[in-house]
């Protein structure tokens, strides 16, 4: 099970039927399409492979759930070609798939896409870790929902 010392959201991400899991380079599945974070430093635009960073330095990027946070920069990059900033009108806060289960409803059916970059052959552990990292986040959402049944 993955956590993090983060406070509860103030309020949740916008949960879908359908989420795109990637897992951190410490065994954590989050939520996040793209192969890479897309950030600037000093005017120069840097890709870093989500699954190359750990959970923590991950959450650092774009909007905080706390506001007193200082967070790096997110930016997307459109088909265009266009680097926009990663904003709260149109985006939520990058988080963990075991986020998003505590803010669905457990009668919500639920599709979970698994993404590993298009361009790398990953040995087979590689992907048994990251498949691994999933099913234990689904597990102990099915262990707690289920406990809570046998108490209603």
């Amino acid at each position: 099970r993955c956590s993090h010392s983060a406070a509860p959201p103030s309020t949740p991400p916008s949960p879908s039927s359908s989420s795109t899991s990637r897992v951190t380079k410490d065994g954590c599945p989050v939520i996040f399409h793209d192969d890479f974070i897309l950030t600037q430093k000093t005017e120069v635009l840097y890709e870093m492979r989500v699954t190359d960073l750990l959970l923590e330095e991950f959450l650092s990027y774009g909007v905080q759930k706390e506001p007193h946070k200082v967070s790096k920069p997110l930016l997307r990059r459109m088909e265009d070609g266009r680097v926009l900033t990663w904003s709260t009108e149109e985006d939520d806060y990058l988080c963990t798939l075991q986020e998003v289960f505590e803010h669905v409803s457990p009668h919500l059916g639920f599709n979970i896409e698994l993404k590993f970059d298009d361009n790398i052959i990953y040995p087979s552990v590689n992907l048994n870790r990251a498949l691994q990292a999933v099913l234990q986040v689904w597990i102990a959402l099915v262990h707690l929902i289920y406990g809570l049944l046998l108490f209603i």
